[in-house]
């Protein structure tokens, strides 16, 4: 009732829940606030599930009313959105309102890197990058060190070349996972070059649609 009071604020809800199995709870609540809450036809209640299990175990408790969201890494779009945004309030609150930006090699690392630990991670790194930075623009060095491995500068006319080589490649390595495909099994339903046969093809091919990099 309160957030449906204020007009300013969103009318998407997220809720965090502790496991999968709790999905059922969640859903009389979501029950409970239609019945008894005026206007609630404008409210989205999105319930966040942590990763503890298998996939298709979330998508049968949830009905086929869940969706399983891709690693970080994999929506590109998302980790910029989320660290632009984090290093912003960062430096807010640092005031040093010059950090709140990136320079270009900050943002290829950036965008090129693991994530392995998802947003924490992202949210983790962002905060000391600032931390560690003077009043400037977080270079590739600051981030770095905040991440705790090197990833290496590369020529500003590769930059896209390359970040769609690393998405290609952990799109086709996260698809063969969760298809339980052997690479050329994947080969095959992807319509790729017959020669692929390994991982290590998939990984060393050429870009799919390398038209895309000519801007």
């Amino acid at each position: 009732r309160s957030i449906l009071a204020d007009f300013e604020k969103s009318r998407v809800v997220g809720v965090r829940i502790k496991a999968t199995s709790d999905i059922a709870r969640a859903k009389k609540l979501t029950e409970l606030v239609q019945r008894e809450v005026a206007g609630s036809d404008t409210l989205l209640l999105a319930y966040i599930v942590p990763a503890d299990g298998a996939s298709s175990e979330f998508e049968d408790a949830s009905a086929g009313a869940g969706v399983v969201l891709p690693r970080i890494c994999l929506r590109p779009s998302d980790l910029a959105v989320y660290a632009r945004r984090i290093v912003r309030i960062a430096a807010e609150r640092a005031g040093r309102s010059k950090c709140a930006e990136l320079t270009p090699d900050a943002v290829y690392a950036l965008l090129s890197y693991e994530w392995p630990r998802n947003y924490k991670q992202v949210q983790e790194v962002v905060q000391a990058a600032v931390n560690a930075s003077a009043d400037e623009a977080i270079t590739l060095d600051v981030l770095n060190d905040a991440i705790g491995e090197t990833i290496e500068s590369i020529a500003p006319s590769s930059r896209i070349a390359n970040l769609m080589k690393v998405e290609q490649r952990r799109y086709l390595k996260e698809q063969m996972e969760q298809g339980g495909m052997t690479a050329a099994e994947l080969a095959k339903k992807l319509e790729l070059d017959s020669s692929i046969q390994t991982k290590d093809d998939l990984q060393n091919m050429p870009l799919l649609r390398s038209e895309l990099t000519a801007f």
